[in-house]
């Protein structure tokens, strides 16, 4: 019991400390000669400060938060993705699925986006004026919820979010439509079944979120697949990049190679800039912790 207090303590601590590095690291960053470098240490700073999102417009987004987190309801799941961090799943168990009874409640307690990422999403969003946007894993619409309004507050874009469990997919369509949330299509499949449909369909994609399937190869393969109907200025967020040592590899692989021209690590994301209009190095690369 002592040894986990300490361990709580020297977590907060060090947690505090790198809040405090990072705020003098933003102060710095706010005069970087890269417009784009400015705007998101702006960004970045108002998630530190939890600075109240001044429309207003996320009133919805809030009280669909709660009408999950107060619900009794149970749905099946169906997991396609790797499981836990520590537990190697096989590809055809991957390929099959993992189905399992769980309360609405408990998967938006430890699935949804959590508000802090919710508020950065909208705020990238807002900032860079996104037109076309694809989600890989929708879970319950929460984090489509804070895109959408972004969207809809920035007079233009579209939202295609895609969920492989039937039921999830359904119910964040459902809550959604409910709470008149607009511009968006919610598409039911596995990623590698209908990612190639949608690509071929869609505009030439401004905005990704990829937060689903955390594999190493399934998250490298996603990017590359879609890396072609990236826009020249695209960016793209890879949800949970330290969920595993499989996803520190691919995260790695990623930011390093020549397609990234501007690479944010905040610990549970990895956010990229892409520049298909210039050589690209890894010059341009910056770990923070918000």
């Amino acid at each position: 019991m002592i040894q986990k207090i300490i361990q709580k303590i020297q977590f907060l601590v060090a947690r505090e400390k790198g809040r405090a590095k990072t705020k003098k690291e933003l102060q710095q960053l706010k005069k970087h000669n890269d417009v784009r470098v400015q705007k998101m240490a702006l960004i970045l700073e108002e998630v530190i400060s939890r600075k109240e999102i001044s429309e207003g417009a996320l009133t919805k987004v809030y009280a669909l938060e709660q009408k999950y987190a107060n619900t009794s309801e149970r749905i099946d799941v169906v997991d396609y993705g790797a499981g836990e961090p520590d537990f190697d799943r096989s590809q055809q168990t991957q390929e099959d699925g993992v189905i399992t009874t769980e309360k609405i409640s408990y998967i938006h307690k430890m699935a949804s986006s959590k508000r802090k990422w919710g508020h950065l999403i909208f705020k990238l969003i807002r900032t860079f004026q996104p037109t076309e946007c694809l989600e890989l894993g929708t879970c319950l619409g929460v984090s489509a919820a804070y895109q959408i309004t972004a969207l809809q507050l920035n007079n233009k874009g579209f939202l295609t979010s895609i969920e492989g469990s039937s039921q999830q997919a359904e119910l964040a369509n459902k809550n959604l439509t409910d709470f008149q949330f607009s511009n968006h299509k919610i598409i039911n499949g596995k990623f590698s079944e209908v990612l190639p449909s949608i690509l071929d369909k869609n505009k030439l994609i401004d905005f990704v979120f990829i937060d689903g399937h955390h594999d190493e190869e399934a998250t490298e393969t996603y990017f590359n697949m879609m890396y072609p109907y990236l826009s020249d200025n695209a960016i793209v967020i890879f949800d949970d990049i330290n969920w595993s040592q499989g996803m520190k590899n691919a995260w790695s692989n990623i930011y390093k190679s020549n397609r990234i021209d501007l690479s944010f690590d905040v610990y549970q994301w990895g956010i990229c800039f892409i520049d298909k209009t210039k050589e690209n190095t890894i010059e341009n690369h910056f770990e923070l912790r918000i």
